[in-house]
């Protein structure tokens, strides 16, 4: 990974990142698992550095609420379609 990725990175978490590369880093953290981890550990240290509480969540959580929420989706279509067939 070379150097500028970082210091954007960084700069991001600042807000001081410009949107055209905002977006282009948002599109390379959505495909490089090092920048996620990297990300993350930014937001540890900065917690950190300002005494804020750490909170430091198990790798599967996103795919937990994912889950979750497609079965919630699941059960709504399903209500929403009695609902429907009930009115009409």
């Amino acid at each position: 990974m070379s150097q500028q990725i970082p210091e954007q990175l960084s700069a991001f978490m600042d807000g001081e990142l410009a949107r055209d590369e905002t977006l282009f880093l948002m599109r390379r953290i959505n495909n490089d698992g090092e920048l996620v981890q990297r990300w993350a550990s930014y937001h540890v240290t900065r917690q950190v550095l300002r005494r804020q509480d750490v909170f430091v969540l198990p790798d599967s959580f996103c795919d937990r609420i994912l889950a979750e929420i497609d079965d919630e989706s699941v059960v709504h279509a399903a209500r929403g379609g009695r609902w429907l067939r009930w009115v009409g």
